[in-house]
């Protein structure tokens, strides 16, 4: 269960900061008869080779230790869709329903994308 998100600054440069991503899960043994609850921390770290620099273009403009990561790593190579292009899971029985749902399309350095945003009515706080 996600519980919340924080950004945390490491050091002078703001490029720098990470996202911390906190969640916890309840665990039962097979008797069912013991649950604990365990805390989990995501942290997303910088990619290789630093942060997002809007002079490069594209991505032909990738210094050559961010092409080798991204080619030893094929989820970030190429596109993966699931079988039958549809979603492998679909998660029913939340505690939240979407309120919101909005589309909004933006400008990057190599081109435009769209983007999906989807709220719960709930925020997460950044402090």
């Amino acid at each position: 269960m996600f519980v919340d998100a924080h950004v945390i600054p490491d050091g002078t440069d703001p490029n720098d900061a990470k996202v911390y991503f906190f969640f916890k899960e309840k665990l039962t043994d097979n008797s069912r008869s013991t649950k604990q609850i365990h805390s989990m921390i995501a942290r997303i770290c910088p990619c290789p080779g630093g942060a997002f620099t809007p002079n490069m273009r594209t991505t032909k403009e990738f210094p050559d230790d961010v092409v080798t990561f991204i080619r030893n790593h094929p989820l970030m190579y190429n596109s993966i869709y699931p079988i039958h292009r549809r979603p492998l899971i679909v998660r029913t029985g939340t505690d939240y329903k979407y309120t919101k749902i909005a589309v909004d399309r933006v400008n990057a350095a190599d081109g435009r994308y769209h983007v999906l945003f989807l709220g719960t009515g709930k925020y997460l706080s950044s402090n």
